[in-house]
């Protein structure tokens, strides 16, 4: 079993943490698509 403590931490810290992890993988997620559509748009070929 867990302690009390552990306990007490995941269920304080369990959303907080969730939505970071969200924020950080959306960002990632944003950032890769922004990057492989400047990679093939025809604008990054000319330069």
């Amino acid at each position: 079993m867990l302690p009390a403590k552990t306990s007490k931490f995941t269920f304080l810290f369990g959303p907080i943490a969730k939505m970071f992890l969200a924020v950080i993988l959306g960002c990632l997620m944003a950032w890769t698509i922004i990057s492989v559509s400047e990679r093939w748009s025809p604008e990054a070929r000319e330069k």
